[in-house]
């Protein structure tokens, strides 16, 4: 029996126990039938644990489950541009790699992504969070960054209509310095920042008159 004459069902099973990295990579573009199959498939991409080049010997234990600068080249080059419309997980982090948030800001552009679902993003620029307004269906954030207020303000406001669910990592500062006249209601129901982050009870008051959905807080909180 040829390949290509397996039902769709019997393929799906198989792409279960590939990688999506495997996948795309081993059977994108041989045919249309296998395209349009792959299509089906919804993709999750972790890009975080990235080395920088010169590639280190990531055979030791440390660096087993890295992924190598090539690797990542190969990603851009060879899968990020087949996934556009069912990658709905994704994760990128500008530290301690060869700054994946802006080289992923820089070759692709965000809003073809826009079936993203899950985001998980450490150190990005402030360019590419603005930038995140065009994802129309996120509705899970988690993102790490050195405080900054006009990142915290694109990250909790109303142009970001999908987002329900943000986790804030390693924030040293929150709600105080923002300016509440520049930011519209958040629509995010469930809010968690990290034990790191101590709010007093300004910030509650502020972060709940700009919050008004907000079903679900978890944080740290200094009377």
């Amino acid at each position: 029996m040829l390949l290509e004459n397996l039902p769709d069902e019997l393929f799906l099973k198989i792409f279960h126990y590939l990688s999506h990295y495997d996948l795309i990579h081993a059977l994108y573009n041989l045919n249309t039938r296998l395209n349009n199959v792959t299509h089906s498939v919804k993709i999750s991409i972790d890009l975080t644990p990235m080395q920088c080049p010169p590639a280190i010997d990531y055979y030791t234990p440390l660096y087993q489950n890295r992924v190598t600068y090539a690797k990542f080249l190969n990603y851009c080059q060879n899968i990020l541009p087949n996934v556009e419309h069912h990658l709905i997980s994704l994760k990128l982090s500008n530290r301690d790699t060869a700054n994946a948030c802006d080289l992923f800001n820089t070759w692709f552009e965000i809003k073809n992504y826009s079936n993203i679902e899950i985001l998980t993003l450490t150190d990005p620029s402030v360019l590419m969070v603005i930038k995140l307004k065009y994802l129309e269906h996120l509705t899970t954030l988690y993102i790490e960054f050195d405080f900054n207020s006009t990142m915290l303000k694109y990250i909790l406001c109303e142009q970001m209509i999908s987002l329900k669910k943000c986790t804030l990592i390693n924030v040293n500062i929150f709600c105080q310095t923002l300016n509440l006249s520049e930011i519209n209601k958040s629509n995010v129901e469930i809010l968690s920042i990290d034990r790191h982050t101590t709010l007093f009870i300004d910030d509650l008051f502020l972060l709940f008159h700009f919050m008004p959905k907000l079903k679900h807080l978890e944080c740290s909180y200094k009377g």
